[in-house]
């Protein structure tokens, strides 16, 4: 058995999709997935602030994502990283920029094989965060 709850509910939005992953392939057109499957992929970017610098982040997709501080749960660069790269992420894909923002990239090929060896959709696409692995919007 899985149980969802909300703590505290969304100002807005708000919502958790819960489907079996075969029946959403039905819904994805051929055509999307083919065009994924060609370009390599879905490249997925997540973006943490550094709450040292930016203590109140004016753009709504830091404020989503929060700082590294928080997520990593240290205040060390090197420990952040190998927050991300013990979840099995490449050191290549963990980076910091200039402003202190943690930025974590990966690749999905957006398809997983199921129980029964099908080739399913599995990504979350609906988010609006990625790009195609060759760099395509």
């Amino acid at each position: 058995r899985i149980a969802f709850y909300c703590i505290e509910a969304a100002s807005k939005g708000g919502e958790t999709i819960l489907a079996r992953n075969a029946d959403l392939t039905k819904y994805v057109s051929t055509e999307l997935q083919q065009f994924v499957k060609e370009h390599g992929g879905i490249l997925y970017r997540r973006e943490y602030y550094d709450e040292r610098r930016n203590p109140n982040p004016s753009s709504d997709i830091h404020r989503h994502m929060g700082s590294w501080q928080k997520k990593t749960g240290t205040n060390d660069e090197k420990d952040a990283i190998s927050f991300f790269t013990n979840l099995g992420f490449s050191l290549e894909g963990v980076n910091f920029d200039e402003e202190g923002t943690l930025i974590v990239e990966n690749v999905h090929p957006g398809f997983i094989k199921d129980d029964d060896d099908r080739e399913v959709w599995f990504n979350v696409l609906y988010m609006g965060l990625f790009k195609l692995a060759v760099g395509t919007s």
